[in-house]
């Protein structure tokens, strides 16, 4: 294989293109978490009930976040997802900064939450399911029906 050949691979996987997208999908999909969630689907997004949509658009998997807060909302990129074991899965979430952060999810049944998450600066946020700033439990998601 020619340097040439190499550096364009290397490329195409970096700008996000290529097979490990769709292995990100893959994960997605088998852990159940491709589709809406809220903490109250019946309820309206907003602050304190904010929906996510994880969405495989082809080669890409996406975190579309609804709570009604312009500077939060927005589609994000979402990559590097693998699954752990069969109620954990790992991932890396874009943010509102454009930055990723290392996320763990824990779900059972159709409920989901996130157990551990580390800034881009490998500070941490989140352990064992609690902010690590207040010790406050991180909001619980549901699947909403029909999804």
């Amino acid at each position: 294989m020619s340097l040439k050949t190499i550096a364009a691979a290397a490329l195409l996987v970096a700008l996000g293109a290529g097979p490990a997208r769709a292995g990100d999908a893959d994960v997605m999909r088998a852990c159940g978490l491709l589709g809406t969630s809220a903490i109250d689907c019946s309820a309206p997004a907003g602050r304190k009930n904010p929906f996510t949509t994880f969405a495989d658009i082809g080669m890409r998997v996406t975190r579309t976040l609804k709570m009604g807060v312009p500077d939060l909302d927005g589609t994000f990129g979402v990559r590097a997802a693998i699954r752990i074991d069969d109620q954990r899965m790992a991932m890396e979430l874009e943010d509102s900064t454009h930055e990723f952060k290392k996320v763990v999810i824990t779900k059972s049944g159709d409920v989901w939450y996130t157990d551990r998450s580390d800034g881009p600066d490998g500070r941490p946020l989140i352990r064992d399911g609690r902010f690590a700033s207040s010790n406050a439990l991180v909001p619980r998601f549901q699947r909403c029906p029909g999804e």
